[in-house]
């Protein structure tokens, strides 16, 4: 219990679970046009008193502040929704409605196509957001655990002799489901596919086309010739125009997006009633 008591994933879940048990945005009592919107001390101390309670330590006024952020927009593009009428013929769910008031933002603000001197300066502007990852293409022979034992290691080094000694390699090693070649790798797809170690220990390889190993992956050990490197480098504009007008459109439409919710916020009163403890914080 104590274990899965420090688990991340769970406090994550706890945590969640208090913004929606002790938050509550309502109209002020004074207001009735639907323009106020508040969220009590009371309410921000009991989520204070169970957040204080899953982390161990008092959370502070700026971190309050993040947690009911999402919840004030929220309600403040809900409100928006029912006061355009997108609430008729529908299921009146809540999300749907915010979902809706999202959606009809970014088609009202959807960015106008850039021109060709917008997209070079926004690629000369966002290097890393272009960068190509290195990569590695390589041949593998596989030793697999199940017809190796003990002996995995040995035998994918006797495979090694028996490579650096010209046999060709479809005569060594065991059968399996993977592919014999991989081109053009980069470390993370070979992550996600051998695992962390072998594509640490593939990338730390020369590359100069001699049979090396072993290496331990997923599935068992390998003996990999890499034929052909590539180093990290930002392609050519030319070559990736299409993406880079892609990047500038999507960034375009978030800051317009956001741009917008910060409007429709404004005409909302927003009352944040901050206990006195947190605030001094």
């Amino acid at each position: 219990m104590a274990r899965i008591l420090k688990d991340p994933l769970l406090h994550f879940v706890l945590i969640g679970a208090a913004i929606f048990a002790f938050f509550r945005v309502a109209d002020g009592p004074e207001e009735s046009d639907g323009r106020r919107i508040v969220v009590t001390e009371i309410e921000i101390a009991g989520l204070s008193q169970a957040l204080a309670m899953l982390s161990g330590q008092a959370p502070g006024e700026e971190e309050i502040r993040q947690l009911i952020e999402p919840r004030i927009r929220e309600e403040v593009l809900y409100r928006e929704a029912l006061a355009l009428g997108l609430d008729q013929d529908d299921s009146q769910i809540r999300q749907r409605l915010v979902e809706k008031m999202t959606f009809l933002i970014e088609d009202v603000h959807s960015a106008v196509p850039p021109d060709d001197a917008a997209v070079a300066a926004f690629y000369d502007a966002n290097p890393a957001l272009f960068e190509m990852p290195a990569t590695r293409s390589f041949e593998q022979v596989y030793f697999s655990p199940s017809e190796n034992g003990t002996e995995l290691i040995a035998a994918a080094e006797a495979g090694l002799a028996r490579l650096r000694a010209g046999e060709p390699s479809d005569g060594i090693g065991n059968g399996g489901t993977l592919a014999r070649r991989f081109a053009a790798y980069s470390a993370d797809a070979l992550r996600s596919e051998l695992g962390q170690d072998f594509a640490e220990a593939l990338f730390s390889l020369p590359a100069d086309g001699s049979w090396q190993g072993p290496l331990r992956s997923f599935f068992g050990a390998h003996l990999v010739r890499i034929d052909a490197s590539t180093e990290p480098r930002v392609a050519p504009l030319a070559e990736i125009r299409d993406r880079v007008e892609a990047e500038l459109i999507a960034e375009r439409r978030r800051q317009a997006n956001e741009a917008a919710y910060l409007d429709l916020r404004e005409r909302y009163d927003v009352v944040i009633e901050m206990p006195d403890d947190l605030r001094s914080q």
